[in-house]
C-alpha cells in the first residue's frame, strides 16, 4: 500500500474500531462505567476531516529542465534532477557532468553500439564442424540401460521365461 494511502485510512480504520468496541464492549464488574466510545469516534472524526485540508498535497509547479548546472538550477529542480540521474539508467559520468560540469570523460557508449570482435579459432584447439543429421527413424530416449551403457530409444522386450536344461 503506498504511503499516503495508509496516512488516508489509519484514522478512518482507527473511527472503525472504536465503533466495533462500542458494540462488542462488555462489563467485567457489576458497576462498571461504560466508557465514551461515540464521543472519542465524534471527535476524531472532527479531528479527521480538519486535518484533511492539511493533508491534501499543494499542487507543486513543474520543474525547470535547462542545459545548466545543478547550481544554476533552482532548488527542487537540482534536487529531483539530481535523483533521476543517480538512479542508474543513465551513465554515472552524467550525473556528476550535472553536478560539477567536469567533461574529462566522454560519456560510456551503450552496450549496444559497441562493436565486439569475433573470437579467434585458437591454434591448439581442433576445428570443429557442426552439422545436424536428421533421419527418418528418430525416437525419444525412453531409459538409460546400465547393463549395455547405453541410452534406449524405447522400451526392450524382455522374455517372461527362460527355457532350463535340465542334464
Amino acid at each position: 500500500m503506498h504511503v499516503n494511502a495508509r496516512r488516508h485510512r489509519q484514522p478512518l480504520k482507527e473511527i472503525q474500531r472504536i465503533g466495533q468496541l462500542a458494540r462488542t464492549w462488555q462489563r467485567n464488574i457489576p458497576d462498571e462505567q461504560r466508557p465514551a466510545f461515540e464521543q472519542a469516534q465524534l471527535r476524531l472524526i472532527d479531528e479527521y476531516i480538519r486535518k484533511g485540508e492539511r493533508a491534501r498535497r499543494q499542487p507543486q509547479e513543474p520543474i525547470e529542465i535547462t542545459n545548466r548546472l545543478m547550481h544554476e538550477h533552482d532548488a527542487r529542480s537540482a534536487r529531483i534532477l539530481d535523483r533521476t540521474l543517480r538512479n542508474g539508467i543513465v551513465p554515472h559520468a552524467a550525473a556528476l557532468s550535472f553536478r560539477d560540469g567536469s567533461r574529462e570523460e566522454k560519456l560510456d557508449e551503450p552496450h549496444w553500439r559497441r562493436v565486439v570482435p569475433p573470437l579467434e579459432q585458437r591454434a591448439h584447439l581442433p576445428t570443429v564442424d557442426v552439422f545436424l543429421q536428421h533421419s527418418e527413424d528418430q525416437h525419444d530416449v525412453s531409459h538409460f540401460n546400465s547393463n549395455t551403457q547405453a541410452f534406449v530409444p524405447n522400451m526392450e522386450e524382455h522374455v517372461l521365461h527362460h527355457e532350463v536344461q535340465v542334464s
